[in-house]
């Protein structure tokens, strides 16, 4: 009876214990919009009632204010300028100004902004965000945050910006961003017909030059972003080194002129060094579309060196530009640092398709600047390893090309190896589609496209290089087609077979394909596992729903690693020997 009752006090002492950490605040309480007026600049507050503020708290507040879950009507936007914390706060009401606005603060310098929910709309003649508009001199941090007001920019300034958490990040290195999300609509309201250079993005929208080492990790994108040049679902524009983690989209993203990308819309540094951005682990779910400049599943555009990895698009994209299933563009003519610029994309896959309207169109990559024939120590290039393609791929004018890997490259240090191409490749009129890569006044250095795999029938050659270093756009006389040879067949690939001996090679159910819709494996949850039932591959209809969780962490290392291994089962087990695509 004594440990019975010990038992009892012990838990009731350690629930009293969980009770008071989660609904007690400290600081001074605020119970109306005229106690918040006269908060003290350090001090430390909480709300202890829903209130209404329709002045801005002014000057620099440098403390702590806990909203305490409760909630803030907003006509203005509550903190002029923020460089302590705030927290634990709803938000909710319309925001109109003239100038820079964001529903919690206009600007802030290294503030910290915690579990807070904007659903007020905010509309501003300048950068206009849910959370803060700008962050500037010090790296901020923003986690655990979200958006789901409307919020639009009527600037005509060229970098104001648009964002639901951020708008525009000046002089602000080391900003994290981490855990929020964005389900509000984004607009960017212009009146010009080119627009003005605006940024606008879900998560964040601009960031400059001097805003080195920022990272945006697990955010998500689940609102439609409206812009006219960098239009992103989480990002839209930073021009200094990144770090993207675990982000996906699922909203619909438009440029209505430049770039335009499902996780990224631009990258694009300060041109005297070579920065380097960084994407991993995200995927993209909605569609895009960009009416003139580079789009792309995961990143529109990347003038500098960009290392991809894990990354996925599901979504279609549509593009002016030259437009590929991940990374629409990446690399540039200009030499920004001092040596080559190496930009690696491993284990990355689109399934989505991929529709280049004047531009070149890649499955995975569809274009990127090379140097020629330069050393490999001085070759801007780019190396792609394990990535695969089961989208269609179009490029929709005459003259242009498509390809299933890499839609266009001038470089012979470029690197394919142990890539899948298994989706309708089409070129535009008067051009041949190729399954691999298109390389247009360089032949690939010896032993550098190796070991890739392509599904029967999806296009009408392998490879295309320059034979003699002339540019095949120039003269396609010269153009050297490497036949394809050896592909697996699509009939296979519809059975089921090749999903059901992907997942037994790895012990793990990652591809998926609902047989006699799927034509081929897919990493999509919405599609059914398949089993070999009596020497027969049968869909499991009795499986559960499964989630659909974006591919991060061990999941996306499983599905890059089942797509490596697509290389190796098609080459010793659905064929008679290894498939080899030389160059």
């Amino acid at each position: 009876m004594r440990k019975t009752f010990s038992l009892i006090l012990s838990v009731i002492m350690v629930l009293s214990l969980f009770t008071v950490g989660a609904f007690a605040a400290e600081g001074t309480a605020i119970n109306s919009a005229e106690d918040f007026k006269n908060m003290t600049a350090d001090g430390k507050y909480y709300l202890a009632a829903d209130i209404t503020v329709n002045a801005t708290y002014a000057g620099e507040f440098t403390g702590t204010f806990d909203g305490n879950g409760k909630t803030v009507t907003v006509s203005v936007p509550m903190f002029e300028k923020v460089k302590g914390t705030v927290k634990n706060l709803n938000v909710k009401g319309a925001i109109n100004a003239d100038s820079n606005a964001g529903a919690v603060a206009i600007s802030a310098e290294g503030a910290t902004f915690e579990a807070i929910k904007n659903a007020a709309s905010v509309t501003a003649a300048g950068h206009a965000a849910g959370i803060v508009a700008l962050a500037e001199n010090a790296g901020i941090t923003i986690k655990n945050c979200s958006n789901s007001g409307a919020i639009t920019t009527t600037g005509t300034k060229s970098d104001d910006s648009v964002s639901g958490l951020v708008a525009y990040s000046k002089d602000a290195p080391d900003t994290v961003i981490t855990g929020c999300s964005n389900s509000g609509k984004i607009t960017v309201d212009s009146t010009a017909t080119k627009g003005n250079n605006q940024s606008a993005a879900g998560i964040s929208g601009r960031a400059n030059a001097k805003s080195v080492g920022i990272t945006v990790k697990n955010c998500s994108n689940s609102g439609e972003i409206y812009g006219y040049h960098q239009t992103g679902g989480v990002i839209g524009y930073h021009t200094s080194s990144s770090t993207v983690e675990g982000c996906y989209n699922t909203g619909k993203v438009e440029s209505k002129y430049s770039y335009a990308g499902g996780v990224v819309g631009r990258f694009c540094g300060d041109k005297t060094t070579d920065d380097t951005f960084i994407v991993k682990n995200c995927a993209n779910y909605g569609s895009i579309k960009g009416a003139v400049g580079q789009s792309g599943g995961i990143v529109g555009y990347s003038a500098h060196s960009l290392q991809g990895e894990y990354c996925f698009n599901y979504g279609d994209i549509d593009s002016a530009g030259n437009t590929g299933g991940v990374f629409g563009s990446i690399g540039s003519k200009y030499t920004y640092g001092t040596g080559g610029v190496v930009s690696t994309v491993k284990y990355c896959g689109n399934e989505g398709k991929v529709t280049s309207r004047t531009g070149y169109a890649g499955g995975v990559v569809g274009y990127t600047y090379g140097s020629g024939t330069a050393a490999v120590e001085t070759n801007k290039h780019v190396e792609i390893y394990y990535c695969y393609n089961v989208g269609e791929v179009v490029a929709a004018t005459a003259g242009k090309i498509a390809s299933g890997i890499l839609g266009y490259v001038n470089s012979s240090a470029v690197k394919i190896q142990n890539c899948f191409s298994g989706g309708k490749v089409t070129a535009g009129e008067g051009i041949k589609s190729y399954a691999i890569y298109w390389n247009n006044a360089c032949k690939a250095d010896e032993g550098n496209i190796k070991d890739n795999m392509i599904l029967e029938g999806c296009a009408d050659f392998a490879s295309q290089e320059s034979p003699d270093g002339t540019k095949i756009a120039e003269d396609y006389t010269k153009a050297g087609n490497t036949a394809i040879e050896n592909a697996v067949p699509a009939a296979i690939a519809a059975t089921g077979e090749l999903t059901y001996k992907l997942n037994q090679a790895f012990g793990s159910d990652v591809f998926r394909q609902t047989l006699g819709t799927d034509k081929m494996p897919t990493t999509k949850t919405s599609s059914k596992l398949v089993k070999l039932v009596d020497g027969k591959y049968v869909n499991d209809d009795s499986q559960p729903t499964p989630p659909t969780p974006v591919p991060t962490g061990d999941t996306a290392v499983y599905v890059a690693v089942a797509a490596v291994a697509a290389v190796a089962i098609l080459g010793t087990a659905l064929v008679s020997k290894k498939r080899r695509i030389a160059e």
